[in-house]
């Protein structure tokens, strides 16, 4: 699992709300959300599927951002895990998600690579 710093997630979604030049990716990050509730809701994976192919053609940086983490070493958990087990298709389209956020990042220039937007790794 990737971990980002939430601090910095949360400043990119309000650049991204406030400009004019980002609501296509905006657009997508919705249509993301609209999708996982599809999956939870409706068992709907086919609107999940192609909408993750859709998108990781449309934003490189998602596999870039993907291909980095599986380079990084991972950290040491400590304690109990609270996660919970989701299928495939949202676990595929949350890492979109977060691409999508560091596209927005490195188009902005919060930050400079996709190395600073991943806090660690287990």
């Amino acid at each position: 699992m990737i971990h980002f710093d939430p601090e910095l997630v949360r400043k990119v979604i309000e650049v991204a709300k406030d400009a004019a030049d980002l609501r296509d990716v905006t657009k997508d990050l919705q249509q993301i959300k609209n999708a996982e509730a599809g999956i939870l809701q409706f068992g709907d994976v086919v609107t999940a599927r192609r909408l993750d192919a859709k998108l990781r053609k449309k934003y490189p940086v998602i596999d870039e951002m993907l291909d980095w983490a599986n380079r990084m070493p991972p950290t040491l958990q400590t304690g109990p895990s609270n996660q919970t087990q989701l299928p495939q298709e949202v676990s595929n389209l949350q890492q979109d998600y977060y691409g999508i956020i560091c596209h927005i990042a490195l188009k902005k220039g919060l930050v400079q690579s996709i190395k600073q937007f991943i806090k660690s790794v287990d």
